[in-house]
């Protein structure tokens, strides 16, 4: 782990004093990751109607203006980890890689979650 730790502080970008303007999950996912301001097309709230999974996103904003498709039009290397949208379905667009967490079911106690890499269901 110290030489991940070096790598990261030589080659990779500190935010410092960084914030989104929205609490909520989803919404503040497709402003970071959209770069745009909530009112101006991202997800509203939650809820798949509110948008939260992705069909504005996936065919209006993400195909050109994401961070990740401007970063590799500009010759980076992308990937991604994590979770994107609510029940998105796919990996996010941009991205060389990607593994993704889906949220499935949700309880009071507990979370379950279905990954996929690069698209594929499973770890592998």
């Amino acid at each position: 782990m110290p030489r991940v730790d070096r790598l990261l502080r030589q080659q990779g970008t500190k935010l410092e004093n960084y914030f989104t303007h929205t609490p909520i999950c989803c919404p503040s996912r497709s402003t970071i990751l959209s770069g745009r301001y909530l009112h101006n097309g991202a997800a509203l709230n939650n809820s798949l109607s509110g948008n939260c999974h992705g069909d504005e996103l996936r065919t209006g904003i993400e195909p050109n203006a994401t961070f990740a498709v401007l970063a590799q039009q500009a010759g980076y290397r992308t990937g991604f980890a994590g979770k994107y949208l609510n029940q998105y379905g796919t990996g996010p667009r941009g991205q060389e890689e990607s593994k993704q967490c889906i949220e499935k079911t949700a309880t009071a106690r507990s979370v379950a979650h279905s990954c996929r890499w690069d698209g594929n269901n499973g770890w592998g």
